[in-house]
């Protein structure tokens, strides 16, 4: 993003400081439905310097979940619930909007003749 002078807004520096934007959000994590057992992913766009990733699923912080993208593996049923993003920086932070996700059983039904 540029500024006046084209100056770049994620990080302006003077001699004596530097000053760092907020991170900000340009594409959210989109909802999704999968079958049981597959591996859904979800990510987001952001800019800014120095960025840190937290994703979270049904409110709880997720192990491993520090990056722009998120993989689940072999999802379950009871894997389904709401999926965000916080992201961070020494200037602030920016929480994504919800993802809602669902995994639906696999298809159990025959065709008959």
């Amino acid at each position: 993003m540029q500024g006046l002078a084209g100056q770049d807004l994620a990080t302006v520096a003077s001699p004596n400081l530097t000053t760092v934007a907020r991170p900000r959000i340009f594409q959210s994590p989109a909802s999704s439905e999968v079958p049981a057992g597959s591996n859904p992913a979800f990510s987001v766009s952001a800019i800014g310097s120095a960025l840190a990733y937290q994703w979270y699923g049904n409110g709880a912080a997720l192990n491993g979940g520090t990056n722009a993208s998120l993989t689940l593996s072999n999802v379950q049923p009871a894997q389904a619930g709401n999926y965000f993003v916080v992201i961070t920086n020494s200037s602030g932070n920016a929480t994504s909007q919800v993802a809602t996700y669902g995994a639906v059983p696999p298809n159990t039904a025959t065709d008959t003749l």
